[in-house]
């Protein structure tokens, strides 16, 4: 056990020092070893390492590792919902970040590991929603494409009108998405803004949308 303990820390350490894969390997085996403590002070430096780097693919990544961590390893719902709203504030374009966190905070109201105020009660227990509130900062405070909110509108949607009593709720989320222009995107918006995608990658399917 030592012996293996003593090469994962020379590889995250001096081999490959904040390699995410290597330093989330590390942390399965604390977890095998059932060295909880061990495991979650390493999630949180990589986190933090992740977060200083500004390495939106490597939060993404580490804070849903970790946020999971801390939900089924710990119990500690309200340190998870902490590490998602950071790494939110931190990866505005990342629709995996969103999803990824959308899901999660949905099983969780699933499970019943915590209370989830009604979907149709007051505005302010509306506000304090974490589905909705996560679902809204992607719609409304992201750097999402266009294409990409439209999706996750329906998804919205569907959420809603699976959880939602009231029909005007429902209806008042329909506007607003059509205010902002994220419901109802046909055929030929979605090809134009999948051109401007690829044109921005430079691929030879977006040389249209560059000579726009």
């Amino acid at each position: 056990m030592q012996k293996s303990r003593k090469i994962y820390e020379t590889l995250v350490q001096d081999v490959a020092p904040g390699h995410i894969k290597s330093i989330i390997a590390y942390v399965a085996f604390e977890r095998r070893m059932n060295n909880t403590e061990k495991a979650k002070d390493l999630l949180f430096k990589a986190f933090e390492s992740s977060l200083a780097k500004g390495d939106g693919r490597a939060i993404t990544y580490v804070s849903m590792q970790y946020a999971r961590f801390c939900v089924f390893e710990c119990n500690d719902i309200e340190r998870a919902c902490q590490i998602m709203q950071t790494a939110r504030a931190k990866v505005k374009s990342s629709k995996v970040l969103y999803l990824s966190q959308i899901n999660l905070l949905k099983h969780l109201h699933g499970l019943g590991l915590f209370q989830q105020p009604e979907v149709g009660g007051s505005a302010k227990a509306k506000k304090e929603n974490k589905v909705i509130a996560c679902f809204e900062q992607a719609l409304f405070q992201s750097e999402l494409s266009k294409r990409e909110k439209a999706d996750l509108a329906n998804a919205y949607l569907e959420y809603l009108r699976e959880t939602e009593r009231s029909i005007h709720v429902i209806k008042q989320a329909e506007v607003r998405l059509r205010e902002n222009n994220l419901m109802d995107l046909d055929s030929s918006e979605k090809e134009k803004e999948l051109e401007h995608e690829l044109a921005s990658k430079g691929t030879l399917l977006g040389k249209r949308a560059r000579n726009e």
